[in-house]
């Protein structure tokens, strides 16, 4: 299922947005499932196990 505003960017190699800003930098919706520390609250940027998209 398609991204509504985003589309592909053959030469770029990117997801892109409808003003050309890579998708990947946009900001995004984000949870945490809490489960990596015994449920202590953490939030994830704190894991260890956590990575960026960009």
């Amino acid at each position: 299922m398609p991204i509504v505003g985003v589309v592909w960017d053959e030469n770029r190699q990117i997801n892109v947005q409808a003003d050309s800003t890579a998708w990947h930098t946009a900001e995004h919706a984000a949870s945490t499932t809490d489960t990596k520390y015994g449920r202590q609250g953490r939030d994830d940027v704190t894991d260890p196990y956590f990575a960026p998209a960009s």
